[in-house]
């Protein structure tokens, strides 16, 4: 809702004792076509014209940004990908089963099948508050393209569980204690575990009393 002329300064960060150590900053351009994600009506007008803010950028200052990302990117594109919902597949973001607001309120109810925005190679599972046993954080594996261990979440369609092992959490490396089983029971809802068993075996995997189920 502001005007504003391009080279003008419109804020600053840091520059302080105990400031952050890092600046957030996004861009949704409104003269871009719409991302799509799986289910439109739970996000807000904004969250279809996020852009990447760095292309925005002139030539100089645009390369010079790309180079602190690229410290910890290296594949294109450097800046990431925004949505990365799949519709009918398990990738992208799932809402807790029974909620109808929409993506960010309250976002710790929500869950990401993912790949991680440094490492496009790795899968990740975002995850809130909602699954029981298992910690608000992110859990990396190593993705496969067949069979029902650690698959691909774009390749998890409904009709079979599939099952996850050898877990990392993000900055360690040590493989964690359990797995995750889940299931697409559809192509809006899937339901999830956390097991204590530290590796899939050759299954068949069947879900307990701490399921949780969620929704797009």
């Amino acid at each position: 809702s502001m005007q504003l002329q391009a080279g003008e300064e419109i804020g600053s960060a840091g520059g302080f004792l105990g400031a952050a150590a890092g600046f957030d900053f996004w861009l949704a351009d409104y003269r871009t076509d719409p991302i799509t994600h799986a289910n439109p009506a739970r996000w807000g007008d904004i969250s279809f014209h996020i852009a990447c803010p760095i292309d925005y950028f002139t030539a100089e200052i645009k390369n010079d940004l790309f180079d602190i990302v690229r410290n910890r990117r290296t594949i294109e594109p450097i800046c990431g990908t925004i949505e990365q919902d799949v519709i009918g597949r398990a990738q992208g973001v799932w809402f807790l089963a029974g909620t109808r607001t929409q993506s960010g309120n309250p976002e710790d109810l929500n869950l990401a099948l993912a790949h991680d925005n440094f490492n496009p190679l790795k899968g990740v599972f975002s995850v809130g508050t909602s699954i029981t046993g298992l910690d608000s954080n992110t859990y990396f594996f190593d993705p496969t393209d067949s069979g029902y261990v650690n698959r691909d979440f774009a390749d998890v369609a409904p009709g079979n569980i599939y099952c996850y092992d050898s877990l990392t959490k993000k900055f360690d490396n040590q493989f964690s204690p359990f797995r995750i089983i889940l299931e697409m029971t559809s192509d809006t809802k899937i339901v999830i575990e956390k097991q204590d068993e530290s590796t899939c075996g050759d299954g068949p995997w069947s879900f307990g009393s701490d399921s949780v189920r969620f929704e797009r």
